[in-house]
């Protein structure tokens, strides 16, 4: 669903929800590694982004939310004309 976004595949308005919580576009997060985006946020808020420690050991965790990248369509239509 586009409904005017430039991103084409977010709504307008969470890439506006994106831009006002990170200080970032959703180009600019697709574009930066995720250190990158934690070294913004960080730099940003002045508090540096740590993985909390598990209060629960039934949970675990999975890692950077990051590395699930945001990928347009047309990236992964080229990746798959690669295979």
């Amino acid at each position: 669903m586009n409904n005017g976004s430039k991103e084409g595949f977010l709504r307008a308005e969470t890439c506006k929800n994106v831009r006002k919580t990170t200080g970032l576009t959703v180009e600019q997060i697709i574009s930066m590694s995720a250190e990158e985006v934690d070294d913004f946020i960080s730099a940003k808020s002045g508090r540096k982004i740590e993985v909390k420690a598990l209060l629960d050991s039934r949970l675990q965790g999975r890692g950077s939310v990051l590395l699930g990248r945001l990928i347009r369509r047309e990236d992964i239509e080229r990746r798959l004309a690669g295979i």
